[in-house]
């Protein structure tokens, strides 16, 4: 929730071990809403790159962000400062979110066993990011996320279940 939510929660409740965690889930909202004001200025397209990150409960390859989030046929869904990086733009954004520990990023085997990273947010730092993203934003970057996937697994897409929240 809001941090407005969390604190009328903190303040509610009467088990000290659950008002402790609503502390943790407090604190945190405000750390994401201090990172979230400060990214909307000075770095717009890494807050939109986090943002969609977030939508993938198990990670986004750097090629999947690319084909979904980048270009021309993107800028509605990832908008413009997104949609525009090029794609060594969009790996020096995935570094700099990496050095901020906001994103974590791996080597993985890709569906057909090619090597790639995979980038991901821890749980909490996705609740703290995706609470200010709009829900129209929100489902169409799951629509295009599905879109994109469809399209990348081709034939393998009906033996496979795709792995966002919404899709």
């Amino acid at each position: 929730g809001s941090p407005k939510d969390l604190q009328d929660a903190v303040e509610s409740e009467l088990d000290d071990n659950r008002r402790s965690v609503r502390m943790q889930q407090l604190r945190f909202a405000r750390i994401a809403k201090r990172y979230r004001e400060e990214m909307a200025v000075s770095n717009a397209a890494a807050l939109a790159l986090l943002e969609r990150i977030c939508l993938f409960r198990t990670g986004a390859s750097s090629d999947t962000l690319e084909s979904v989030f980048l270009g021309e046929k993107s800028e509605r869904i990832a908008g413009s400062p997104l949609s525009r990086l090029t794609r060594a733009e969009l790996d020096q954004k995935l570094q700099w979110l990496e050095r901020l520990r906001l994103i974590d990023s791996r080597p993985h085997l890709d569906v057909s066993g090619n090597k790639t990273t995979m980038h991901s947010t821890h749980p909490a730092v996705r609740d703290g990011f995706l609470q200010w993203f709009g829900g129209e934003a929100s489902v169409s970057s799951h629509v295009a996320i599905r879109d994109g996937l469809e399209q990348s697994l081709g034939d393998k897409s009906d033996a496979l279940l795709l792995a966002t929240e919404n899709g």
